[in-house]
């Protein structure tokens, strides 16, 4: 089955999914979750992790090399349901999923903070932050470090070397509550 028909079977039936993403010729990545929509070029999926619905996760459909679901993903959708779990599934924050563009278009209006990755082995860069700037080819996002203290100038990010977005997660949504103010 091709992953156009797995995407729609996964998203009508409601299915854990665990997702293969090439990132470089010799590196996948892992997302496990619910897809809850995709376009042509993006996929948006609500995360699980130890039978907990976690935040959003936004990547390319083309990075797409498999959708798995064998007995153990079955069965780990089982307990999801009994346990009641996929009751809260769902988007909490609509957002525009046809490009990166009006992704970030979506989530600045919204004032979400994100989590950008480039995963990428060469880039391998994890950006958490604010929203500023949404261009035709990159954007600005303003970093807030592990202490929680705010670059002071924002870091730009190409459309290009973006590999994961998430956002409405429980990491992203704490920490922001406890950024330190600007300039201090």
């Amino acid at each position: 089955m091709n992953i156009e028909k797995r995407l729609k079977k996964h998203l009508d039936k409601k299915r854990f999914a665990r997702v293969s993403r090439s990132i470089s010729k010799n590196r996948l990545e892992i997302s496990r979750g619910f897809i809850l929509d995709y376009s042509d070029e993006l996929i948006l999926l609500q995360g699980t992790d130890d039978f907990q619905i976690q935040g959003f996760v936004v990547f390319e459909k083309a990075a797409i090399k498999e959708i798995r679901y064998n007995k153990n993903d079955k069965y780990y959708d089982k307990i999801l349901d009994w346990e009641g779990i996929k009751k809260e599934l769902g988007i909490l924050t609509k957002v525009n999923i046809s490009s990166w563009k009006k992704l970030f278009k979506s989530l600045k209006k919204k004032n979400k903070n994100v989590i950008i990755e480039c995963e990428h082995p060469k880039i391998d860069q994890f950006i958490i932050g604010e929203i500023l700037e949404v261009g035709k080819k990159k954007l600005s996002i303003l970093y807030f470090n592990a202490a929680g203290v705010w670059d002071e100038k924002p870091t730009k990010v190409k459309y290009k070397d973006i590999t994961k977005v998430m956002y409405d997660d429980p990491y992203v949504e704490v920490f922001s509550k406890y950024t330190r103010e600007r300039g201090s």
